[in-house]
């Protein structure tokens, strides 16, 4: 089992063809830095016990983007402060941007683009003070975003494109 290496800082399993569910037993990888299951064909929801990491204090990259996930965002994934690199694009997450990502301080980049929400935009952007690419294209969203992302000075790229929304033209 994966599990077994617990020892392991740096795991990409990126580009194969895996199927079935994110192996659960990640989380007994504690001393994980980065964790990248990119381009796969992993489907369902992404188990709570990748979420429960809390014991992955360094954990700082967690990319599962272009794979067949489903659901919602869990609200434990929030639990993982260390994240500087958070990439959920490229999935089919559905429902709300859990209003806990906004005790991800450290986010350097945040993906989350080419998913399936439907949703109001949680105000959580004034917490991201190091936030430098954030990207939420191609989704449906139900307001405008909110104020606090006109607050992000650091940030140098922004992507909002192929949204349907009710776009407020004050920002």
């Amino acid at each position: 089992s994966i599990g077994n290496f617990t020892a392991i800082r740096e795991l990409t399993l990126s580009f194969n063809n895996f199927t079935g569910t994110v192996p659960s037993t990640i989380s007994k990888l504690n001393k994980l830095v980065d964790l990248d299951l990119t381009t796969n064909h992993f489907g369902g929801s992404i188990p709570e016990s990748i979420g429960n990491l809390t014991a992955i204090t360094e954990l700082t990259l967690l990319d599962l983007s272009s794979n067949h996930l489903k659901g919602l965002i869990l609200e434990s994934i929030c639990n993982l402060t260390a994240i500087k690199y958070l990439m959920l694009d490229d999935n089919n997450f559905t429902g709300n941007v859990p209003s806990t990502m906004g005790n991800l301080n450290n986010l350097y980049f945040l993906y989350l683009s080419f998913n399936n929400f439907e949703c109001l935009i949680p105000d959580i952007f004034s917490n991201f003070l190091e936030l430098y690419y954030f990207s939420f294209d191609t989704n449906i969203f139900m307001s405008s975003f909110p104020y606090s992302i006109t607050t992000l000075t650091g940030l140098r790229w922004l992507e909002l494109q192929i949204n349907f929304t009710n776009w407020s033209t004050s920002l």
